[in-house]
Parts: C-alpha cells; structure tokens; sequence
C-alpha cells in the first residue's frame, strides 16, 4: 500500500519544484494564494486526494514562517567596506597556482590591504587590489583569464563566534542585500568574518542596506 503525504509535506515538496516560487518566499514577498492555485493539483497528487486551497494557504504560511531567517540570530559585530579592488577567476594550473601565490608577498596586509584566494577543483578565484591584480593579469596568459572584474568592493561583515553554528544567518545577509536590488559577485568566509564582493556602484546601496539589518538585528535581541 502507498502511503500518502500529509498535506503540509506535500507543500513542501511541491514548492521543491518551483524555484520562482522559493525565490518569492524566501524574499517573504509570496502571494499565498497565487501560489496555492499554481501548485495545487501537484499537492493533490501527493496526498491523493482533493485539497482545499486554503490549508496549501495555511501550509504555504507555515512554512515561510519556519524557514525564514531571523533577524534575531544575527549578531554583527561590526562592518567594514574595502573599495579599489579587482576580481579575477582563473584556470587553475601549475602556472597560475604559482602566480596567485607569489601576490602573498606582494600585499601589505599590515596596511590593511585585501588578498582573497579560493581554489576549486578547475579553477582559483582571487580578490585583490587593483595595483596587485594588474600585475598577476600581465603574467597570465589570455586563455587562462575566466572572468575579470574591476572596480569591485568588499563588505567585510564581522559576527561572534557562535554564529557559524546557527542556520540561516548568511542566508539573511545575502536575502537582505537581493531584496535591496543588490547583486553579490562572490562570498567567502572564515570563523568570525563573511564577506561579499559587490560591483563598485551598488557598494554604498549595499552598506546601507547592512547597517539596516544591524539596527534591525540588534532590536530584535533587545524585545
């Protein structure tokens, strides 16, 4: 014998396969009606047999409610923008590990300036500054430059150690920044500091759209 889902897991799973549907709820900008008649035959399906549109409305609610992240898990310590850099993605090869490693000592970390390096399997990212990137760019071959943008900022958003372990809190940072328009180009993180890369023009937009979420974080503790 089949067993069926319930209604509130069939939803769920329903809403699984609607990524424009996602995008609404986790920007919490979802029309529950709209999106009940949109998914409702498939919920049918699932439980076998008729569903009122109202408990997908009552499901749909829920389950914003419950996967939305809150602004009371954040706890921002302090935040920091770095403008005048470059963001190059590279193939990766012995050539180009080579000439990522040699910027090391080329950054005055002492002066604060940024050096920001992920390898992946096929390819290496750097975030750098634009006097260090011009001169990795002149040693790299052509065919090795994926993608080069200049002109970029870093936000560097500093937490508490004990944010690492609480879901969804990087997801409210970067919700936070796509319900303000702003695209973010790269994120990278370590214990206590997160990091997104914006084009130069939505870094401002973008700074203030943080400090909002910090007086919005920091309310939400004090209740």
């Amino acid at each position: 014998m089949i067993k069926m889902k319930q209604t509130s897991a069939a939803v769920r799973e329903a809403v699984g396969r609607h990524p424009l549907i996602r995008r609404a709820m986790a920007a919490r900008i979802l029309n529950y009606s709209a999106a009940a008649r949109a998914i409702r035959k498939e919920v049918e399906s699932l439980v076998g047999r008729d569903a009122e549109a109202s408990a997908i409305v009552s499901a749909l609610a829920r389950m914003e409610s419950e996967d939305a992240p809150r602004a009371e898990k954040l706890e921002i310590r302090q935040l920091l923008l770095k403008s005048g850099l470059s963001d190059i993605a590279l193939r990766r090869n012995e050539r180009t590990i080579t000439l990522v490693e040699s910027t090391r000592q080329k950054t005055d970390f002492g002066a604060g300036e940024t050096l920001i390096e992920t390898l992946g399997d096929h390819e290496i990212n750097v975030v750098t500054e634009e006097r260090i990137a011009g001169e990795l760019l002149r040693n790299v071959s052509e065919k090795d430059v994926l993608r080069h943008y200049e002109r970029v900022c870093e936000l560097c958003i500093y937490i508490t150690e004990n944010m690492s372990r609480v879901p969804g809190v990087f997801a409210a940072i970067t919700l936070h920044l796509a319900a303000n328009d702003i695209n973010v180009l790269e994120c990278f993180s370590t214990l206590t500091e997160f990091s997104v890369v914006v084009e130069q023009e939505d870094a401002q937009r973008a700074y203030a759209a943080l400090q909002e979420l910090v007086a919005e974080s920091s309310k939400a503790r004090k209740r």
